[in-house]
């Protein structure tokens, strides 16, 4: 399940949904500044946020996620990186890879 345009992956979203929270005061904003920056449809961003749910990557514990992943609200949808995800991320250097593509993301308010 991969975006062929710009090989965009589910792993690679959470390397770039870390960055994004990390650089955002509100959190509920990184994932409307991300969808901006990937230019990726919502049904994508849907897709590969289901993935990384299923992959325990994203904590949905206190919030109704199936409300979130609709079309019209997946740019509100809450960004929670587990403990499991963080260390998916440190144990594959993701952030090495996709740190200098959102660069300009951190710049951002």
């Amino acid at each position: 399940m991969g975006n062929e345009n710009n090989g965009l992956n589910a792993e690679r979203l959470l390397a770039y949904l870390y960055i994004a929270q990390q650089h955002s005061f509100f959190g509920d904003l990184a994932m409307g500044k991300l969808l901006q920056k990937l230019d990726i449809s919502n049904n994508e961003l849907i897709a590969f946020l289901k993935e990384c749910i299923d992959m325990d990557w994203l904590s949905v514990k206190n919030f109704n996620a199936r409300y979130f992943l609709r079309p019209e609200c997946v740019a509100d949808f809450p960004v929670i990186i587990s403990s499991t995800g963080i260390k998916h991320i440190n144990e594959n250097n993701l952030l090495e890879q996709v740190n200098s593509e959102l660069r300009d993301l951190r710049c951002e308010s």
